[in-house]
């Protein structure tokens, strides 16, 4: 009886030896689909203190029209002639054509409140081929 466990053991153990490997294997060719350390500089050049309230990048690989996406940016605020700099991990576009959008918010003139709640202006960069690295700058006038 102890005979008949002990061989459905082994190759159960070894199948999952085997999962566990291949797995691990695997690993690394998911994560290189990121485009790893990539550089973003926003210079401040309104002539008013901005507030940045969104980092997009675009993917250019899904469908026919590409997709902007999201990158979680806390909202900061910088003044003029300042700059704003972050280093980013962009999901899906390694060696791919990508770009760089900014959306921001001007100081509100009247009213309660600093700034306004609705996005004054976006800036794009233009588009490069993501790799590990690239630098992106975008001057906001």
């Amino acid at each position: 009886m102890l005979r008949t466990q002990t061989s459905f053991r082994r190759p159960f153990f070894a199948a999952a030896a085997t999962v566990a490997a291949l797995a691990w294997m695997a690993a690394p060719a998911a994560a290189s689909e990121h485009c790893r350390d990539v550089y973003v500089k926003v210079t401040n050049k309104t002539g008013d203190k901005v507030k940045i309230i969104d980092l997009d990048y675009f993917d250019y690989g899904l469908g026919k029209k590409g997709r902007w996406r999201s990158e979680p940016t806390k909202n900061e605020v910088v003044p003029k002639n300042q700059v704003y700099q972050t280093t980013r991990r962009l999901e899906n576009v390694k060696a791919e054509y990508t770009k760089i959008r900014i959306k921001y918010r001007k100081p509100k003139k009247f009213g309660v409140g600093t700034f306004g709640a609705k996005v004054h202006k976006s800036k794009s960069t233009k588009k490069q081929m993501c790799a590990d690295g690239i630098k992106f700058y975008i001057d906001l006038k």
